[in-house]
């Protein structure tokens, strides 16, 4: 994935919460896709999936580590690559870039 304050190539436009603007792009390498779309020609099911996630991934989308704290309604979330390892999540400041930080609430 790639992300920047300056707009590039094949990136998606996405607003921050304090009003900037921020660019992201989804760039696929050589190994397995995390999910694939399912189809179907009719109702088969009551709940009938989209996607179809594969659980045992090849190359670097394996390779991710994720680590995340509920605090003050909302989650925090941090995703590194596996090699790198991950830190203890701090609170998050408004001095801390938005593309480092999401929070779903």
């Amino acid at each position: 994935m790639k992300v920047s304050s300056e707009p590039f190539e094949k990136a998606q436009e996405w607003a921050t919460p304090n009003g900037g603007t921020v660019y992201v792009a989804r760039i696929s390498d050589e190994g397995d896709r995390l999910y694939k779309p399912r189809k179907y020609n009719a109702k088969q099911e009551e709940v009938m999936p989209r996607y179809e996630v594969n659980l045992n991934p090849q190359g670097s989308i394996a390779d991710v580590r994720a680590n995340g704290v509920w605090r003050d309604g909302r989650w925090y979330l941090e995703l590194s690559p596996a090699s790198k390892g991950l830190r203890t999540l701090p609170r998050p400041s408004s001095s801390q870039p938005a593309a480092h930080w999401h929070s779903w609430s």
